[in-house]
């Protein structure tokens, strides 16, 4: 759910430019998204930017806090 609401943010191609919605923010403040990072696939890494992935974090205010040896993407 949280790729369908705000995945479009973070688009290698066209993404949508911030600020990101409010229903975007609030399912990112709702989510673990250290845990999620975990199952980024190759396949997400082709369509996302991990970079905008951040950004989009941090905009809404939950940050990735990353424990060391977690990667996200």
């Amino acid at each position: 759910e949280l790729a369908a609401v705000c995945g479009k943010y973070c688009l290698k191609e066209k993404p949508l430019p911030f600020p990101p919605s409010a229903n975007c923010c609030s399912k990112i403040k709702a989510a673990n998204v250290a845990c999620a990072c975990q199952y980024v696939s190759p396949a997400d890494e082709e369509v996302y930017n991990m970079k905008l992935v951040n950004s989009l974090t941090r905009k809404c205010g939950n940050p990735l806090p990353l424990p060391v040896g977690i990667k996200c993407g």
